[in-house]
């Protein structure tokens, strides 16, 4: 029933997953491209809409496609404005040459004229050029948020990790995870999710599809990216993936995923008060421990 065996057979194939790729490895990789994910990802940012005239705010974006991004906003006059976006990580690949290559993509959303105003940029970042400036345009005042949607198109010494792709359904990913309406799938693997929950095993025998809650569905491709090669671990909205580890009665997932967030040290610069609340919730006492322990 569960095809815990194909993981297996195709073990080399998991083990270059969960390595940074280089020219050699890609190139075993071809004939399987459909089963990786295309490097795009994409963000929904709040922009700031009371900064002063001239005010640089920085936009907390995070972590995208393996690379930490910050972004900066700034209301050049009553009408112009100006989005930046820095490649945060420009340290950690000196002092060897690199260079990346993107296609940046920028969707603001407000109340203005044009409610809606899209851009599209091919963007080369390298160690002589670690920030990007858009042009100057118009309403600025009227948009709150950004849909920030970055493409990996090239790059030289920066390491790529590459992800499952848990869109379509192969006989890798054989177990179907969807929502009420059908809108929203996702494939994974039948065995890693009997292997993790017993719940979840009992289900998979006897249904041809599981039905999420909508509301539980954000969580769901944080999920398999953290129990599926190469154990990708979302450093952001971890309730989200708890939320489905609680729903599921995955006590070692829940224990697994809490040393990473003890690790991760994603309690830091965050309130104390959300970590605790996040810590009680889910049952977690290490973090507890750690967080009472620092204050």
């Amino acid at each position: 029933m569960f095809h815990l065996e194909s993981i297996i057979e195709k073990q080399l194939l998991f083990e270059i997953c969960s390595e940074y790729l280089d020219e050699k490895k890609i190139a075993e990789l071809k004939m399987n491209e459909s089963f990786w994910k295309v490097p795009v990802m994409s963000k929904i940012l709040e922009l700031p809409v009371d900064s002063a005239i001239g005010e640089r705010v920085r936009v907390r974006i995070g972590e995208i496609l393996g690379i930490t991004w910050n972004g900066y906003w700034t209301v050049l006059n009553t009408a112009m404005g100006q989005f930046e976006l820095e490649f945060g990580d420009s340290k950690r690949f000196e002092p060897y040459k690199w260079h990346y290559c993107s296609i940046v993509e920028t969707k603001f959303t407000g109340e203005g004229q044009t409610p809606v105003k899209e851009f599209i940029n091919e963007v080369d970042f390298s160690r002589k050029d670690i920030l990007w400036k858009m042009d100057p345009f118009e309403q600025a005042r009227k948009y709150n948020k950004l849909e920030l949607k970055i493409t990996r198109k090239s790059a030289v010494g920066v390491p790529e990790k590459i992800y499952i792709n848990f869109d379509s359904k192969n006989k890798w990913l054989d177990a179907e995870f969807r929502t009420k309406d059908g809108k929203q799938q996702l494939f994974a693997n039948s065995g890693i999710l009997a292997f993790n929950s017993s719940v979840l095993r009992k289900r998979l025998e006897n249904e041809t599809a599981i039905v999420v809650p909508s509301k539980l569905f954000p969580g769901l491709i944080k999920l398999f990216n953290f129990l599926h090669p190469p154990f990708a671990f979302d450093k952001e909205n971890v309730g989200e993936v708890l939320e489905l580890v609680l729903f599921w009665d995955m006590k070692e997932v829940l224990a697994k995923y809490e040393d990473f967030v003890i690790r991760k040290r994603i309690y830091e610069g965050q309130n104390p008060v959300d970590t605790v609340k996040l810590a009680e919730k889910f049952k977690m006492r290490k973090l507890l421990v750690r967080v009472n322990f620092m204050e």
